[in-house]
């Protein structure tokens, strides 16, 4: 905590001012210039108290030592262990630029286009419970240098022969990108971090300890190597793209599977630099599943785990479908077996989806989609999902989540037994159809289950990172 030197009352981070603010006298200073700071930048550590929530293990780091009653992960409604802790110093801080009301319509904004979302969505007591964090980011820079060698083609016609020439294009490169980033927060969800993006690096400041008054930071606990080759790629193409479009490189077919040849130039990258940026962050629990709502607390792009209402999504569908179902009655007409072989179709198809959606789950759950959750043990180690044989077995057990798979398996055997005895009456036909519908049926309730599942995440899925309902603005 800050004390302010003209009352001594509390002084956090004012977003609007950019400066810290006293709670009581409401003097303003700026962070560098707080008597506590002088000499802080030469420090490599600086002092926090770290929050543990018993019940998933999240821990946050945070300036303020004062009680924490409320885990901002798991949605825990307890009391939060502390401890002193010193941690590495980062290099630069993008500090809030979007204060908490900016966030909160920002996020409203998103929802009003979100028409099955749940309603608790869009509770006043949900919405006001956006926490501001402060996470890790890895900065890269990466230089090209060096001559270099394009593979190009150039296309004519003469008479009835197509004419391909292939060119040697070469030159001499110089080229700097500074800024590529990656999250450095492991459990940090790198397809929130990816859909929050971009953060504009020229704002980074040279960190100072006051910046974080106010709000929670996590700490890196990513090996920067880890997004290395990511950063690498990036310049790549940009430097393939730039040249690409150079006027005298425009005539000429540039294409990536034509331009390897172009790594005949130097890369170099600097040490990554280690930086925090503003984020505002808000948890939805329900069972054993979480959902997150992250804003970039710099721009306010929105980036959010959002599961659908079943009732809403049922209700909306008929509302839609009731009309085109009469529609298409006056307009088609079709045979009984035809009804049968078309809604069997639409049942495979539905299985395949479901299908697919198992295997997003698993792979999702374990990890193997985000770069970050590597384990860093000697050796690089990605997380195995579960194999799909072993999930179907466990639905199987627990009597849920499957039917609509078995009851589709069923209905095909059904219809192709159908087929093949080729029965002179319509209603054996219709029966066949109406079997198969019944398995689309389970099989949208399920793919809908399984759609909520995939949009949520595993508790804790920032494992060790956690928060409370106090911090503000």
């Amino acid at each position: 905590m800050y004390q302010c030197p003209n009352c001594g009352g509390e002084m956090r981070f004012d977003i609007p001012s950019q400066k810290l603010k006293c709670g009581y006298c409401e003097s303003l200073m700026k962070p560098t210039e707080h008597p506590y700071l002088k000499g802080a930048e030469e420090e490599t550590e600086f002092e926090l108290t770290a929050f543990l929530c018993p019940q998933c293990g999240a821990e946050i780091m945070s300036q303020d030592n004062t009680a924490a009653a409320f885990c901002s992960f798991c949605g825990a409604s307890t009391l939060l262990t502390s401890r002193v802790s010193k941690e590495k110093k980062p290099d630069a801080i993008i500090p809030f630029q979007k204060t908490k009301e900016d966030c909160i319509k920002a996020y409203r904004k998103v929802m009003q286009h979100a028409l099955f979302a749940p309603n608790d969505y869009k509770d006043e007591k949900c919405i006001e419970s956006f926490r501001g964090i402060y996470m890790p980011y890895w900065v890269y820079d990466v230089k090209h240098s060096g001559r270099f060698c394009l593979h190009g083609k150039k296309y004519s016609r003469k008479g009835s022969y197509d004419i391909t020439k292939h060119y040697d294009l070469t030159g001499e490169m110089d080229a700097q990108y500074n800024g590529i980033t990656h999250d450095a927060s492991r459990e940090f969800a790198d397809d929130i971090s990816e859909s929050m993006a971009p953060y504009d690096v020229k704002e980074m400041l040279h960190f100072h300890p006051a910046y974080l008054s106010g709000f929670y930071a996590d700490i890196q606990d990513v090996d920067p190597t880890i997004y290395e080759k990511d950063a690498e790629t990036i310049a790549s193409d940009a430097t393939l793209e730039a040249l690409k479009s150079y006027p005298v490189y425009r005539e000429y077919d540039i294409t990536v599977s034509n331009s390897k040849s172009y790594s005949s130039y130097q890369t170099t990258m600097e040490q990554p630099h280690y930086a925090l940026f503003p984020v505002w962050f808000m948890s939805y629990r329900k069972n054993d599943r979480v959902a997150y709502v992250a804003i970039n607390g710099q721009t306010g792009k929105v980036a959010t785990d959002i599961p659908i209402d079943y009732k809403k999504y049922v209700f909306g569908s008929l509302l839609l479908a009731l009309p085109i179902f009469f529609l298409l009655n006056f307009m088609l007409s079709i045979t009984a077996k035809t009804a049968m072989i078309l809604t069997l179709v639409l049942a495979a198809v539905m299985s395949l989806f479901a299908m697919s959606e198992l295997l997003q789950i698993l792979e999702k759950d374990a990890g193997k989609l985000d770069r970050g959750r590597l384990r860093y043990d000697g050796k690089k180690r990605h997380a195995r999902p579960q194999k799909l044989s072993n999930e179907l077995k466990k639905r199987w057990q627990e009597k849920k989540g499957i039917w609509g798979l078995i009851l589709a398996g069923i209905a095909a055997v059904l219809s192709i037994l159908i087929l093949i005895i080729n029965p002179v009456s319509d209603y054996i036909y219709y029966g066949g159809a109406l079997f198969s519908i019944l398995a689309v049926l389970l099989l949208v309730k399920d793919i809908m289950k399984d759609y909520n599942i995939l949009a949520t995440r595993k508790l804790p899925q920032f494992n060790r990172k956690g928060g409370d309902d106090r911090v503000r603005s």
